[in-house]
């Protein structure tokens, strides 16, 4: 699945691959990755939804500009690794989950910050 300026409401059964670059990934519906998922361009996850990356897949945040998270849940079962110098931005109550098994890397000039709205959170339950 490729999204690239456009916006995608609502899914199906899981994904094995997505690549955002612009645009918008927007609904009250539930994303699951289960391969790679790559997140390379200034772009926004939002609506009442969740994103996740599965047991088995890598999600990388890279290449220059912010991302955005709004109001939408991205859980982590998987590897998350954000590449800098992109940023990601939370807003209106957004909320990340490492969840056990998950592993976020960090890697270079990261930044995750309350960028406005009502505060989210960040939580880590991986051993």
């Amino acid at each position: 699945m490729r999204l690239f300026k456009r916006k995608r409401r609502g899914f199906g059964p899981p994904v094995a691959r997505v690549e955002l670059n612009g645009g918008s990934l927007d609904g009250p519906g539930t994303l699951t990755v289960t391969g790679a998922w790559v997140w390379s361009g200034p772009s926004t996850l939002q609506g009442s939804g969740s994103t996740i990356i599965g047991p088995t897949a890598r999600a990388t945040l890279n290449g220059e500009g912010d991302r955005q998270l709004s109001g939408r849940t991205l859980v982590n079962q998987g590897t998350l690794e954000h590449i800098g110098p992109c940023r990601l931005l939370f807003y209106n109550q957004a909320r990340m989950e490492n969840q056990d098994g998950g592993l976020v890397d960090l890697q270079g000039n990261v930044d995750w910050v309350h960028a406005g709205g009502n505060p989210g959170f960040v939580r880590n339950t991986s051993v």
